[in-house]
């Protein structure tokens, strides 16, 4: 009688932890957790080439977009670095913006050069993705108008 009181007593006790190994292994499985926010940022890198002191140049556009699958917010966009004063934003959809996957939004620069020779900065693009901050690279040649080249026009 013990002797099946103590084996009762230890098939009892084992049963919990076989049922719940099994509820444990029923369990649905969750997709793999890669719902986090991503960003794209198109192109990598601006060259404004020659560019006359003190003339605007055409606007270059960059393209972020919210490539993972949650939503992508954005923080700021700042242009920073020793040349950062020769760069200006001239158009901003990104700051502030909640992106849903796959959707983008826009940031436009110039350059208005008041020095001559090479200028760089950086515009970084503060959000909330798993590599943020994005960064792309801004660069430019300030030259004086005497070093541009006459058009064909002008003969």
């Amino acid at each position: 009688m013990r002797r099946l009181f103590l084996i009762l007593l230890l098939l009892m006790a084992a049963c919990p932890l076989s049922l719940a190994r099994g509820a444990r292994d029923r369990a649905p499985k969750s997709e793999s957790a890669t719902g986090a926010p991503e960003a794209t940022v198109s192109p990598g890198s601006l060259d404004f080439g020659d560019q006359v002191i003190g003339a605007i140049s055409k606007a270059q556009r960059i393209t972020v977009t919210a490539s993972g699958n949650d939503k992508l917010y954005i923080n700021s966009t700042t242009l920073a670095g020793d040349d950062w004063q020769q760069f200006r934003v001239t158009a901003d959809t990104c700051t502030g913006a909640t992106l849903a996957p796959q959707k983008s939004c826009i940031i436009d620069v110039v350059c208005i050069p008041a020095k001559r020779g090479s200028l760089k900065t950086v515009l970084t693009i503060k959000d909330n993705a798993i590599d943020s901050s994005q960064r792309v690279t801004v660069s430019g040649n300030g030259i004086n108008s005497v070093d541009v080249p006459p058009s064909e026009s002008d003969f």
